[in-house]
């Protein structure tokens, strides 16, 4: 059993090889470069992590204060090495060169820019969201950049994420960070903790004070970095209106990409094994969570951006319309589409929302896109909720039906928690023998078979583990082979 565990746990890591076999199987992907992507060297990533140490050598406070700053920065750099180690960052390939031409051009353009040096990392996060790390490094989560399908609304994230940097924004974070401490905030927090009574309401109201006081500088200074970032990408070339349109974006941000409802006994059946039409409406799990949207507002005093419509009509009365021409840049951008999308259901997979990865790989094939990666993807998801109800951690990896979600989505959460292992086991082989079975022979159906081994025998030999273990030498081998 401990093999079969360090199998599994391994599997996440494995994923990462699929990519650039599938872009070289000519599966209609360009060729991503999974080795310099997602393994980066130690001495790379060492540099970025030294540059955000800078601000403990800028700051001039007190003894004390500088002392919190030096912890807050070792912190920081050390979550950005972390984030490496756990095959979070993209720093190079096709995709973050794109970004990063974007970035070169926009600095071009604006000479205040150019004495900064600015770094674009590509995040595998299912967060909507992009961030300014300080000291000119820039992560734009997966979650976001799925959502953007338009080089200028791309410039403006960036652009707005500069203007943070430009404007010192992590520097004077870091600095009230080390300052609160002196407080009279944080005077009276220690006080509250020791009363014999009464002191989770007093914290509590001490905490609300603290956090709209952050929520307050934090939206002023959203809507300095949109007006710098507008500015910055205009003065570039790129369109108000994409500034405006990714604005509107944002407001719907909560809500899925997709949320088509899916023919699933259609595309799960296969000839080995039909789904029986009882099984796909047997649970009612849907909560009327709809009576409790008030759980989900977050009050205005607490919000760390302003409203969409305040931002919009701040941009509108700051800049004036133009006419942006980036033509060379739309092409290339439109070719990395794919890409993105394939990234983002990775994304989640990693996340370990089986649920969401099943659901958002089946819609994308219900479109007609029927690559092996698709079929792979969707197949792992069916083994791996077997395994989970095997192994008592299904809860974990399945979330139940929401007010909050499609229809459609919801649907097949219903399906899913609807199975057994045993019914998963007859989906997910069905599904292999009808999809995979004949393909050629690449990384992910090796892993896929020793699941089946797994499934079938209950054991996997040893020798298998050595060979589709994830050392150094057979990951950089692998990859030499497919570019061959």
């Amino acid at each position: 059993m401990v093999v079969i565990t360090f199998i599994l746990c391994y599997m996440r890591i494995w994923f990462v090889l699929v990519w650039l076999a599938f872009s070289y199987l000519g599966l209609g992907q360009s060729v991503f470069e999974v080795a310099s992507a997602y393994d980066l060297p130690a001495s790379k990533v060492r540099k970025y992590a030294n540059r955000l140490l800078n601000v403990r050598d800028r700051y001039d406070g007190s003894k004390k204060r500088r002392k919190r700053v030096s912890e807050i920065c070792e912190k920081r750099s050390n979550y950005f090495l972390e984030m490496n180690e756990e095959y979070q960052l993209m720093a190079e390939g096709e995709l973050t060169d794109f970004l990063q031409e974007v970035v070169d051009r926009i600095v071009d353009k604006n000479p205040e820019l150019r004495k900064r040096k600015f770094k674009v990392f590509v995040r595998r996060s299912s967060a909507v969201n992009a961030h300014s790390f300080g000291e000119g490094i820039i992560l734009f989560n997966m979650g976001l950049l799925v959502r953007l399908h338009d080089v200028n609304e791309l410039a403006f994230v960036i652009a707005h994420e500069m203007g943070h940097d430009v404007s010192e924004h992590n520097y004077i974070s870091i600095a009230k960070r080390a300052a609160f401490y002196d407080s009279k905030e944080y005077t009276e927090l220690k006080k509250s903790r020791r009363k014999k009574y009464g002191n989770a309401t007093s914290q509590e109201k001490i905490y609300s004070k603290i956090f709209a006081s952050m929520g307050l500088h934090s939206r002023a200074n959203e809507l300095v970095a949109d007006e710098l970032g507008a500015q910055y990408a205009m003065n570039a070339g790129f369109s108000r209106k994409g500034v405006l349109h990714v604005l509107e974006l944002l407001k719907d941000s909560d809500k899925p990409i997709w949320t088509d409802t899916l023919d699933i006994q259609q595309m799960l059946s296969s000839p080995d094994y039909t789904i029986p039409t009882r099984f796909l409406s047997e649970v009612d799990a849907f909560a009327p969570w709809s009576e409790m949207e008030s759980l989900h507002d977050i009050p205005d005093s607490l919000r760390t951006h302003p409203h969409c419509e305040e931002r919009v009509k701040n941009i509108q009365s700051k800049t004036k319309e133009n006419h942006g021409d980036v033509s060379d840049l739309a092409p290339a951008y439109q070719a990395l589409q794919t890409q993105i999308l394939y990234e983002y259901l990775h994304t989640i997979f990693e996340e370990n929302n089986l649920g969401k990865t099943l659901y958002f790989a089946m819609v994308r094939k219900q479109e007609g896109d029927n690559s092996l990666f698709l079929d792979a993807l969707i197949d792992i998801c069916l083994y791996d909720m077997a395994y989970g109800l095997q192994t008592q951690t299904f809860s974990d990896k399945c979330e139940f039906p929401d007010a909050l979600n499609s229809n459609g989505y919801n649907k097949v959460l219903e399906f899913a928690h609807a199975q057994n292992s045993k019914r998963y086991l007859k989906i997910a082989n069905g599904y292999y023998e009808a999809h995979l079975a004949q393909a050629d022979n690449f990384e992910l159906k090796k892993i896929l078979s020793l699941y089946k081994k797994y499934f079938d025998d209950g054991f996997i030999r040893q020798s298998d583990i050595k060979k589709a273990a994830l050392k150094n030498d057979f990951y950089k081998g692998l990859i030499h082979q497919l570019k061959q």
